[in-house]
Order: structure tokens, then C-alpha cells, then sequence
């Protein structure tokens, strides 16, 4: 799974920031990468750092899941 990043915080990467610094600033959750992550605060609430690793590692197996081709 992908989300788009505010164009902010995309520019701040560009220069060197980092993903935790710019999110918790346009948050204003500290240490934000502990606690809901980016996709947590941009989706709201409804879905968080988890909920979308579980998502990408199912994704990933499905190949050896299920003989394709």
C-alpha cells in the first residue's frame, strides 16, 4: 500500500529532513513515528503503521500464496 505525502513534507525530504521531523511538525504530535506514524494522522485515524505493514506483507506473499502464470 502507498500514500501521498503532503507536498510540504515532500519538499522538506528533498532538502535532507527527515519523514518523523515533518510530520510531527504539521501534526504537532512529537515523536509522531511512535505513536499513529504519518499514515495514522493523514488517514485520519483510519488506518495506522500496522494495519498497513499487514496489508503489504499479504500483498507480497500472495505470489507463494497462490501459484500464478
Amino acid at each position: 500500500p502507498g500514500y501521498t505525502l503532503p507536498s510540504e513534507v515532500i519538499a522538506a525530504l528533498e532538502a535532507g529532513s527527515d519523514l518523523n521531523r515533518e510530520m510531527s511538525r504539521i501534526s504537532g504530535i512529537d515523536e509522531i513515528r511512535e505513536k499513529i506514524g504519518a499514515v495514522g494522522y493523514l488517514s485520519n485515524g483510519m488506518t495506522d503503521r500496522l494495519m498497513i505493514t499487514r496489508d503489504a506483507v499479504l500483498m507480497a506473499l500472495i505470489p507463494r500464496l497462490r501459484r500464478m502464470g
